[in-house]
């Protein structure tokens, strides 16, 4: 299985400028974890997140892990430490959209190893 190497991606002080925030959910992890699959670790940045942990983040990460296993991958405890990043596409695309355009072509409501498939086929299609 794979999973979100936290140590392989680059820290920062401050948001990136010109990168986008991933989403606290499973599709925010699931576009890291294909980003870094796909050899883009560069493209994927991380900011300290300050303060002590709320409960409300324990339940987002039971529900993100549970998420993240049921599409195939091992989800990384670390991941709501940090407020993640990533670079957009050079072309401008966004990739939830491409991911959603692939989700649509679905006659059934997409499981989450589906959305890591369309992720997948996103990040190639956007960053080759």
């Amino acid at each position: 299985m794979s999973i979100l190497k936290v140590a392989e991606t680059q820290v920062m002080q401050g948001a990136p400028e010109g990168w986008i925030p991933a989403s606290e959910n499973g599709w925010g992890y699931l576009t890291l974890l294909e980003l870094q699959q796909a050899g883009h670790t560069d493209l994927i940045a991380r900011t300290s997140r300050e303060g002590g942990e709320p409960e409300y983040r324990i339940e987002i990460d039971v529900e993100i892990a549970s998420y993240v296993e049921e599409a195939g991958a091992t989800y990384a405890p670390a991941f709501l430490d940090w407020t993640w990043y990533f670079r957009l596409p050079i072309n401008g695309n966004h990739v939830w959209g491409v991911v959603n355009d692939t989700l649509a072509e679905f006659r059934r409501p997409p499981e989450p190893n589906d959305v890591r498939e369309a992720m997948k086929e996103a990040i190639e299609e956007l960053y080759s």
